[in-house]
């Protein structure tokens, strides 16, 4: 229930931006399907650090810094943040984010990381929008 909880605070996040429709914005949209295969090589290692830091503030219940969106930063309150602190807290404490693979949606790229904590794991989707901001963060 908790999972169900934090996707639909994520997919509000990211359905909040004006710019374009939602169904564009959502990673999970049927159309554009992925236009590249999952690749095996990390992104660079300062995008690595970028989403390793919004997920420390993110799982911690602080709202992200940094290279975020500005909807999805002034979405991000200490107050939405609690059912996900709560979430990920279930899983133990956590250790480190593990990349999987890469895809494309449209303009979006989405990049596809296991997080492991002491109890448990969780695969998380991250997703940048065209100028590189942090723009949608999934459990998946």
């Amino acid at each position: 229930m908790r999972s169900l909880a934090f996707l639909a605070v994520a997919m509000a996040l990211v359905c909040t931006f004006a710019a374009e429709p939602a169904h564009a914005q959502s990673p999970y949209a049927a159309t554009p399907a992925p236009s590249a295969a999952p690749v095996a090589a990390p992104p660079d290692p300062a995008l690595v650090t970028q989403f390793g830091t919004f997920f420390a503030d993110v799982i911690a219940g602080r709202p992200p810094t940094g290279n975020v969106a500005p909807v999805m930063q002034a979405a991000m309150t200490p107050a939405a943040l609690i059912p996900v602190r709560q979430y990920f807290s279930s899983l133990g404490t956590f250790q480190r984010l593990q990349f999987v693979s890469h895809d494309t949606a449209g303009n979006f790229e989405r990049y596809h990381f296991l997080a492991t904590f002491t109890n448990g794991s969780q695969n998380v989707m991250f997703v940048t929008d065209p100028t590189g901001a942090l723009a949608g963060f999934f459990n998946e």
